[in-house]
């Protein structure tokens, strides 16, 4: 249902793809809110602090939008160095045989570089299972994953800190 004039099909799949966009607009306004980083619930006094708190949490909830999508689509155009630093990649590596099984069925199915291949291990570190016959991980999962491995970056960082001054 739509309340534009549509006279042909071309238009019809047009204004689909239009509702297509605003639907990831949603998302990422469901992903501000209390299900995902709950912006709402501060009790910053200055604007200007409100307005840094919504710049940070919107980087942070495309890049959990960035990692769905790249998950869904199975994206191989996307590389890693496009949102992950040198150093992040180097954990994931670091992490990612802890994550999978031993079988073919429980390994990371996408090519090393891609986007895709990061949002399996950040999903799997979300709580997320891997298997077929489970759902995809969505973006809460994306979420708890992407806290998970930052909270287990500052503690790579720190070490790696650590032992390059011995």
């Amino acid at each position: 249902m739509t309340t534009h004039q549509l006279t042909n099909i071309q238009e019809a799949l047009q204004c689909v793809q239009w509702y297509k966009q605003r639907w990831y607009i949603e998302e990422l306004f469901r992903l501000l809110k209390k299900q995902g980083l709950n912006v709402e619930a501060s009790q910053l006094e200055s604007g200007i602090a409100l307005k840094r708190l919504i710049l940070f949490s919107l980087q942070a909830a495309l890049l959990m939008m960035t990692l769905k999508i790249a998950y869904d689509k199975t994206d191989k155009s996307c590389l890693w160095k496009q949102i992950f630093s040198k150093h992040e990649i180097e954990l994931l590596k670091i992490l990612l045989p802890t994550l999978e099984g031993k079988t073919k069925k429980q390994k990371n199915p996408f090519k090393e570089e891609s986007i895709a291949w990061c949002a399996w291990i950040i999903a799997k570190l979300g709580s997320w299972k891997g298997y077929k016959s489970q759902s995809p991980p969505g973006y809460i999962t994306f979420k708890r994953g992407l806290d998970n491995f930052f909270c287990k970056f500052e503690l790579f960082l720190t070490i790696a800190k650590n032992v390059c001054k011995e």
